[in-house]
C-alpha cells in the first residue's frame, strides 16, 4: 500500500505546471519543484546553450540526455550585453515519457562565468 501511495503522490506533480514559488537550485539551473522535468535534462539544455556562440541568433540546436532518454530542440535569440555579461532569451521543447512540452526562459553568462538558465516557464502544458 505504501508503494502505491508514494507512486500516486509522484503522479500528482505531472500535468500543468503550477505557479510555485519554491525553486530548487541544480548546479547553475534554477527550476520550479513542480515542473517535473528532470534536473539533468535542464543541464543538457544548459550545455547546448553554452555551445552556441553569442554572435549566433535565431539558431536551433537539438539536445538530448542519454541518462533519461529525454530530448528536444533549443532556439536562442540575439544575445545582449548586460551588467558585464551576456544574456539571451531561449525557447525549448522537452520530449520525455510525459509527452512533448514547450518552455522559454533566459540564458545568462556573467563575465568569466558559466551559462545559467533562469526565468524558465512553461509555454503550454503539452504539444502532443
Amino acid at each position: 500500500m505504501a508503494a502505491i501511495a508514494l507512486s500516486a503522490g509522484g503522479c500528482a506533480q505531472v500535468g500543468l505546471p503550477t505557479q510555485a514559488t519554491d525553486p530548487i537550485a541544480t548546479g547553475s539551473i534554477q527550476v520550479s519543484v513542480t515542473d517535473g522535468v528532470d534536473p539533468s535534462d535542464w543541464e543538457a539544455m544548459r550545455r547546448t546553450v553554452a555551445g552556441i556562440a553569442p554572435k549566433d541568433a535565431d539558431l536551433t540546436r537539438p539536445w538530448s540526455n542519454p541518462q533519461t532518454g529525454s530530448y528536444g530542440s533549443i532556439t536562442v535569440a540575439t544575445a545582449e550585453q548586460r551588467n558585464g555579461g551576456t544574456c539571451r532569451p531561449f525557447s525549448t521543447t522537452v520530449s520525455d515519457l510525459r509527452g512533448v512540452r514547450r518552455y522559454s526562459g533566459e540564458a545568462c553568462q556573467p563575465a568569466g562565468g558559466t551559462w545559467r538558465l533562469t526565468g524558465i516557464r512553461a509555454d503550454d502544458s503539452k504539444l502532443l
